[in-house]
């Protein structure tokens, strides 16, 4: 039911006489809703620029999680945090190259965060980390107090890159 206000004669009156404010308004507002947002233009090109615009909340640092651990089959899950500018756990997008050990049996592994697939495959939404579960270096022996030594690198840009170091620990 409408507003008693609405109903009233002497406001029915006024739309009778003036329908073309009514229409005014009608196409005001199609006009608006049609307009192109206004973007800025490069100098001289004609064409607009696309200015990049910085993600706030896109990874300022990473690390080896402390929950990565070597599994009792003998290969090592590794647990690799992205952290924004806060302080608070991110996905990340980019190239995450992880290198295992030390000497001639280390181990290169890389997961490209862009792929959807592997993305999803890897997050682990609990923990808020990237979860990635690769074999042991050659040579290594798990043993009371043994540690594998990893180093990971999060490539966002090529000119932007993120790196940590950690050991992941025996059980």
């Amino acid at each position: 039911m409408l507003p008693r206000r609405v109903r009233s004669p002497r406001y029915a009156a006024a739309v009778r006489r003036n329908p073309s404010l009514i229409s005014s308004a009608l196409l005001v507002i199609a006009v608006a809703a049609c307009s192109q947002p206004h973007r800025p233009t490069g100098e001289g090109s004609g064409q607009a620029s696309l200015m990049p615009i910085e993600w706030p909340y896109a990874p300022a640092s990473i690390r080896v999680h402390p929950l990565s651990r070597v599994l009792a089959d003998g290969r090592v899950e590794l647990r690799v945090e992205c952290i924004d500018p806060e302080g608070d756990s991110v996905k990340s997008i980019g190239m995450l190259r992880v290198h295992l050990g030390d000497g001639p049996g280390s181990m290169h592994v890389e997961a490209d965060l862009n792929d959807r697939g592997v993305h999803d495959l890897d997050w682990d939404p609990v923990l808020r980390d990237y979860r990635l579960v690769v074999r042991a270096p050659e040579g290594f022996a798990c043993a009371t107090g043994a540690s594998v030594p990893v180093r990971v690198q999060l490539l966002l840009t090529p000119t932007r890159e993120l790196k940590a170091e950690g050991r992941v620990a025996c059980p």
